[in-house]
């Protein structure tokens, strides 16, 4: 191979890798410099390939996150979460944790986070799904301070329809039990309009299953309410 094809090839091949690059996700960091006149080497051409192949890998994860997989991101081992339809549910009520890593005493009080979501304690607050743990309940975090919980462990409350769905699913644990009742994203007035979704207040349907609470807590109630609520996390 001539040295201007050589030097072609390294540029098609950088250009290639930089193509395949496009879009949400970016390939690897390539280190290597480049100058006119460079010939094209085993060793450059296995930094580019490395670069393409982790970019191929980033893909998998943004699709299999996207609902194209199975397996859902949680923030470390014992943060347990279960794929339904094509978001990621909490499998158990959240407890809360000082950050996303797996260490650290679990918190049960939040002094310092505000009940309306603000103060410089809402900023240490995670919320994570864990096994064989107390989940915090509503006598000790409002809506806000759980929505907060949940976007600093990089999730989100769950829509009405969404909670619905994991309901319906049976994936996850101590969901729409007898008098437990979750937060869930505000809906606007009307319908599921506030901020919990569950168990009926101990009630149950001439046919033995549950009623649904779809009305809901007004939209700027933000204090807690009782100890059957509580709630879970999204992505």
């Amino acid at each position: 191979m001539s040295s201007n094809k050589k030097r072609f090839s390294l540029g098609l091949a950088v250009g290639l890798s930089l193509g395949l690059a496009g879009g949400a996700a970016y390939a690897g960091h390539i280190s290597d410099t480049y100058a006119t006149n460079d010939v094209l080497t085993a060793a450059k051409m296995t930094t580019i390939a490395n670069a393409v192949n982790d970019n191929d890998t980033r893909i998998t994860n943004i699709q299999g996150h996207a609902g194209g997989g199975t397996t859902c991101v949680t923030n470390n081992a014992s943060d347990e979460m279960v794929r339904v339809a094509t978001i990621c549910v909490d499998k158990y009520r959240a407890s809360i944790w000082p950050s996303t890593a797996a260490g650290g005493t679990q918190v049960t009080s939040l002094a310092g986070c505000n009940t309306n979501g603000t103060g410089a304690g809402c900023a240490g607050i995670v919320a994570q799904s864990r096994a064989s743990v107390t989940p915090i309940d509503g006598d000790s975090i409002s809506w806000a301070q759980a929505k907060r919980a949940c976007t600093n462990a990089g999730k989100r409350l769950l829509t009405p329809g969404e909670w619905m769905v994991a309901y319906s699913s049976g994936l996850t644990s101590d969901i729409a039990a007898i008098d437990k009742e979750d937060y869930v994203d505000a809906a606007g007035n009307g319908g599921a309009n506030g901020k919990f979704l569950g168990g009926y207040m101990g009630a149950t349907s001439a046919a033995g299953g549950i009623e649904f609470d779809t009305a809901g807590l007004t939209y700027d109630i933000v204090a807690p309410v009782s100890s059957i609520f509580g709630f879970r996390c999204a992505r």
